[in-house]
């Protein structure tokens, strides 16, 4: 199962192509568009789902548990 707001973070990353989404989560094409229609049906749940989910709030209460944790970016190739 994917969280909603994640699986729509993922169609705009694919740029709204559902055959690639779908291709991504290797789910058939009628699952992704049932989420997709379940996103455009209930934005306001994307919304509060974006705020409950915030990765930078994850880090600080990981850091409060683990004092020595540091962030590092990756350098792509």
């Amino acid at each position: 199962r994917v969280p909603i707001h994640l699986f729509a973070h993922t169609v705009q990353d694919y740029g709204g192509n559902l055959p690639e989404v779908a291709a991504h989560y290797c789910w058939p094409l009628w699952k992704v568009e049932s989420c997709q229609a379940y996103a455009e049906t209930y934005p306001e749940e994307l919304l509060e789902d974006d705020r409950t989910y915030d990765v930078r709030a994850e880090f600080e209460s990981l850091k409060a548990t683990l004092p020595g944790l540091e962030k590092f970016v990756a350098e792509l190739e």
